[in-house]
């Protein structure tokens, strides 16, 4: 079934800051800020800093598979929350997605908005210069194909074995890189 984006989750701009944000260490909230959204795609949860302030209403408050989508920029990717975070906001320009997890699972949608065809939709709805951004609207209305729960179910465990996979690639790697340093620099030597 296909269906858009705004009748399966609901899409809400981060904290609108208007001054610059004074960071504390002891701070009451965290922020998660573009920074801390990670290549690959996760919110970093150890570079969330922290900042004194009052919030009122709870709906600015995280929650563990929230999606945060970067409207502005050189990607418009979106990244998970995997962890729980608490008394913590995102800021905007980010654009913080909580799905109905009875209809769509957060991991689903993260690997399904970050694909190639999802991504060449968004491209095609840049606005503005300078890279330009994504509006909440062009956001809310990509159309998502929404298999059973089941299935996304499966493709999720499939998209985490892929990339466990693909992380003990890199590690076999870079240990083949250091043991044929490690010849290479032995024949330097002389041994």
């Amino acid at each position: 079934m296909k269906r858009i984006l705004k009748d399966i989750a609901n899409v809400q701009m981060g904290y609108p800051f208007r001054t610059r944000l004074e960071l504390k260490t002891d701070g009451s909230i965290g922020v998660i800020q573009m920074k801390d959204l990670s290549p690959d795609n996760h919110v970093t949860c150890e570079t969330v800093q922290k900042i004194d302030m009052d919030i009122n209403d709870d709906k600015h408050f995280v929650r563990k598979g929230d999606l945060f989508f970067r409207s502005r920029g050189i990607t418009n990717t979106v990244a998970i929350l995997d962890k729980e975070l608490v008394n913590t906001i995102a800021a905007a320009p980010l654009f913080r997605i909580r799905t109905d997890k009875n209809v769509i699972l957060p991991e689903y949608l993260w690997w399904y908005i970050n694909r190639e065809t999802s991504q060449r939709y968004l491209g095609t709805r840049l606005e503005g210069t300078h890279g330009g951004m994504i509006s909440r609207l062009a956001l809310e209305n990509l159309p998502v194909d929404i298999p059973s729960l089941e299935t996304q179910k499966e493709i999720v465990e499939i998209i985490k074995l892929h990339h466990h996979r693909q992380e003990l690639e890199k590690k076999r790697i870079d240990m083949q890189e250091r043991g044929m340093s490690a010849l290479l620099m032995s024949l330097i030597k002389g041994r």
